[in-house]
């Protein structure tokens, strides 16, 4: 099993309603996340994937069109249509979920998720994996 990841960049707006930080304020970040995914490296031969997990564009076939429909340039607590606060984690665990549908139906159990990485600034980050998502599912249904 091999992992293989990818950044995106995007601006975003949000506040933490309940939070009695800063944070409680309309603000925005200048975010990068990772899609890290796991898989079997393709054997030898001549498909075009082989020696690889997966070729990265199609990555950005699934992850691209999240990032332009639902988070650059978007209020968060809007665009991602859930009940829950839009801090890092649970910004992690709704791209978690989004493309986890997407890679299901597209590659079925071949490629699964390993994680996903979201930096709200250049020092800050929150990381969820797999188990982190299945909880946030039962916190917040969709």
């Amino acid at each position: 099993m091999a992992i293989i990841g990818k950044w995106y960049k995007f601006e975003a707006a949000h506040k933490l309603d309940h939070h009695k930080g800063k944070c409680k304020n309309l603000h925005g970040h200048s975010y990068q996340i990772c899609v890290s995914l796991e898989g079997i490296i393709q054997s030898p031969g001549e498909a075009s994937d082989a020696g690889m997990v997966l070729d990265y564009d199609e990555i950005d076939q699934i992850v691209d069109p999240l990032v332009v429909h639902s988070l650059d340039h978007k209020y968060l607590n809007e665009s991602l249509g859930g009940d829950f606060p839009t801090t890092a984690e649970n910004i992690a665990c709704w791209i978690f979920n989004t493309v986890q549908k997407d890679i299901n139906r597209k590659f079925g159990a071949r490629v699964v998720i390993k994680s996903v990485v979201v930096h709200e600034t250049s020092s800050t980050y929150a990381e969820v994996f797999m188990e982190d998502w299945v909880k946030w599912l039962s916190d917040f249904p969709s």
